[in-house]
């Protein structure tokens, strides 16, 4: 190992000297074999390196103050004092208009920003009083602006009138009222409304347009909506199935589940087949199949040969096994006949759903049952 190193006094070394003196000792650290060599090496390191950081947190700090000395005199320079008043103020015009009065009590001074009331602070100098009234002044004219900018309706966006309720498949945004001012809600439509008592009115219950995401259950009354122009119109993407036919998604989604719970315990014994089973099942849940009968056919042929490819084996859990893929076979038979006999659905066929997002009875001022 390297002989240690000896160290002149920490604060006359340049940087440029520090960083030479560590780089001389990164060799004696890489020749370390044994523990107490590293800690002979690392104790050599140590100084040296609390003084780079020391050094380093110093010009953090100077170049901190000398940027906050910069941004004070520039806020000064804003500023024009005028004559004491009679009753002691100094009025302080910003930006050319008057907007600060400031006064001495005993040994800080009192600000009056806008006309409000005085403002106690614990500044000993004039100039530092006024300096923190112009720093308030400006954010809160960067909070005015941040509030006005949430509260303009979005680009082609119009305010819907108030009381309107929207109705299903109707595409809106949402204002909220937060402690930072009224904001805007990205664009959800509207699935489905819950009655509720006086004076609630109805609940909304929304989904965002590309289906990914969460959506919001909130009531309308009192709420306040804007409604999309043309403009933002065509740039909506596609309507998802699940939003065209929320009941037949529900239908089939209830299906995939009732079906999909037996078949996930019989992928986990790896009985074969059963990956198929779940991936039809997924593609007639989300509509992904072109023939929905078909597919639960198949669905119970793969339980069928399931039953046979358990028969006759040593399997101590082939009753259960066997009671499972039983359940399979009967409820994919079921589910198919349904699907053939209402013509690839299980429930009504709904409303047409035309291009401008709501549907024919509902702009006819009529909902669908049970909304």
């Amino acid at each position: 190992m390297s002989s240690p190193v000896s160290r002149p006094a920490l604060a006359l070394l340049s940087d440029e000297d520090l960083t030479a003196a560590l780089a001389a000792l990164d060799p004696g650290q890489a020749s370390c074999r044994t523990l107490e060599d590293l800690r002979a090496v690392g104790d050599d390191r140590a100084p040296l390196l609390a003084e780079q950081r020391r050094r380093a947190r110093v010009r953090e700090v100077r170049a901190l103050a000398e940027r906050q000395q910069r941004e004070r005199e520039a806020r000064l320079a804003r500023t024009r004092i005028g004559r004491r008043a009679p009753d002691g103020g100094y009025p302080v015009r910003v930006d050319g208009a008057e907007r600060v009065i400031v006064r001495k009590s005993g040994r800080g001074w009192l600000l009056a920003l806008d006309g409000q009331g005085p403002m106690e602070g614990a500044e000993r100098r004039r100039s530092d009083a006024i300096d923190r009234a112009v720093l308030v002044l400006d954010m809160r004219a960067a909070r005015d602006r941040e509030r006005e900018r949430a509260a303009a309706v979005p680009d082609g966006w119009g305010l819907a009138p108030g009381g309107w309720v929207p109705p299903v498949g109707a595409v809106v945004r949402v204002a909220h009222d937060g402690p930072d001012g009224l904001r805007w809600s990205g664009p959800v439509r509207v699935m489905r409304h819950a009655a509720e008592p006086a004076p609630y009115g109805p609940r909304l219950y929304t989904r965002p347009l590309d289906d990914v995401g969460f959506g919001m259950n909130l009531p309308a009354s009192g709420r306040v909506f804007a409604r999309p122009g043309p403009d933002a119109v065509r740039s909506f993407p596609p309507v998802p199935w699940r939003h065209r036919d929320p009941e037949e998604h529900e239908a089939r989604r209830l299906m995939a589940g009732e079906i999909g719970d037996e078949v996930a315990s019989l992928q986990r014994r790896k009985l074969p087949g059963a990956d198929e089973a779940q991936n039809l099942l997924a593609a007639v849940a989300g509509n992904r199949h072109g023939d929905s009968a078909a597919a639960l056919r198949r669905v119970e042929e793969i339980a069928e040969a399931m039953r046979e490819h358990l028969r006759g084996r040593g399997d101590p859990d082939a009753p259960w096994t066997g009671a499972t893929v039983r359940a399979v076979r009967i409820l994919a038979g079921r589910y198919a006949e349904r699907f053939a006999a209402a013509g690839g659905r299980l429930t009504p066929p709904p409303a047409p759903w035309p291009a401008g997002g709501l549907r024919r009875r509902e702009r006819a001022g009529r909902t669908r049952p049970g909304t």
